[in-house]
């Protein structure tokens, strides 16, 4: 069995399941962090759509 670990690349946002070497040369040269194992029933990454935006958001008052 291969030693993996569980990164999230900081370009997509997305967090997957790599080899340990590879891993550790994306967090070292700052292309990922680590994070710990997703929630086997938890749901998948959310894309840009799974984020609700409000109308109001970045918005100041009287606009």
């Amino acid at each position: 069995m291969m030693d993996t670990i569980w990164i999230r690349v900081a370009e997509t946002g997305k967090t997957v399941e790599v080899g340990r070497s590879a891993g550790n040369g994306m967090i070292f040269s700052g292309h990922a962090v680590q994070v710990a194992a997703p929630d086997e029933d938890g749901p998948d990454d959310p894309g840009p759509d799974d984020y609700q935006m409000h109308d109001d958001q970045g918005q100041e008052d009287g606009e």
